[in-house]
């Protein structure tokens, strides 16, 4: 398997945080919240490569402990997750990124954004319950709205 897609930080409390990484080194930030079920592996089927390749991005894919490689965290909260993406975020030497929240993920994505645990500057934040296309599809047909509340 591709070594982009296997990489991984030691948490401070010894557990391990598995994540990929997808697109151009330098592009801008999109950390990826994966849905239920899910994992670091979404953006690797299909376009997924190409297309975030293409738009210019780096997207950063954890698995959320339990899932995949990483370590599972007994009692962890939404916000106890967004101390984690802080010390991944901190550890790749990441100060500004996009949060994606797909599905499930999306309260994962809403809490990074209140926890205010680390150095992250947020922004923006997208939720989505669709499917982006990763699978041979095309985003090119689906109405994109800017919705602020």
């Amino acid at each position: 398997m591709n070594e982009s897609l296997n990489r991984s930080v030691l948490l401070p409390d010894r557990r391990t945080l598995t994540y990929a990484e997808y697109g151009i080194p330098d592009g801008r930030v999109v950390l990826w919240m994966h849905g239920l079920p899910g994992s670091r592996l979404d953006w690797s089927i299909g376009n997924g490569p190409a297309l975030v390749t293409e738009l210019g991005l780096r997207v950063i894919a954890p698995d959320r402990p339990g899932f995949g490689r990483s370590t599972p965290h007994r009692g962890r909260t939404h916000a106890s997750f967004a101390k984690d993406l802080d010390v991944l975020t901190q550890s790749l030497g990441i100060e500004t990124g996009t949060l994606l929240g797909y599905s499930g993920g999306a309260p994962y994505a809403l809490a990074a954004t209140q926890a205010n645990v680390g150095h992250l500057r947020v922004d923006g934040v997208v939720l989505n319950t669709f499917n982006l296309g990763l699978h041979g599809g095309s985003l090119g047909g689906w109405a994109v709205r800017d919705r602020r509340y």
